[in-house]
């Protein structure tokens, strides 16, 4: 009986700390974490950059159910990260509490697509010593999508990424007369 009521005042207690931090307006993101009721957060987080490869990979693997996104956008004033799950919004991540984040979403590993020039070494830093991390750094996209694959064990990924790499090709192809001057890597996709 003792057990049960400490068990239950630990799980109150623990309860309305979670809820006192979520009013802050700083930990609006807590709000995006799935608890209870609501579906469960995938095992797998990618972090990857604003790109057109990467960050169609991170969203086939996405749509497969297999992972959520972390998206790391730089512009001229450094570099923000958004966290992507399942709703129409991305929700802004500061820096400063980046951990506390990934110590809330609690993803049983990390995978870092691309390599420096998608997602600055320090969030890769920043994991590696927290998390199972697996950096996935090649230059041939395709390949890519087959670690991806591995590593959250989806067989049907690349097959899917493949196809939709194909026609995010065409529709850039005929939105621009001079993207064939533009390497792929460069062009930022807009939501």
């Amino acid at each position: 009986m003792k057990n049960t009521k400490t068990r239950i005042s630990l799980l109150l207690t623990a309860l309305t700390m979670l809820l006192l931090a979520s009013e802050s307006p700083a930990a609006a993101w807590r709000d995006y974490i799935p608890f209870f009721g609501r579906q469960r957060t995938p095992e797998t987080l990618i972090i990857t950059g604003n790109y057109a490869k990467s960050r169609l990979l991170a969203e086939v693997t996405q749509l497969r159910g297999k992972a959520t996104i972390l998206l790391i956008v730089q512009d001229a004033d450094g570099e923000q990260a958004f966290f992507m799950e399942h709703y129409p919004d991305a929700q802004l991540i500061p820096r400063d509490q980046l951990i506390d984040f990934l110590a809330v979403l609690s993803p049983a590993r990390i995978i870092v697509l691309g390599d420096r020039q998608y997602v600055p070494n320090r969030y890769a830093d920043l994991v590696r010593s927290r998390y199972p991390l697996v950096m996935i750094t090649g230059e041939d996209w395709i390949k890519n999508a087959k670690a991806v694959a591995s590593a959250v064990g989806d067989r049907r990924l690349v097959e899917q990424y493949r196809r939709y790499l194909a026609n995010l090709l065409d529709e850039q192809i005929k939105r621009s007369d001079f993207s064939d001057q533009i390497p792929m890597r460069d062009r930022i996709i807009v939501p």
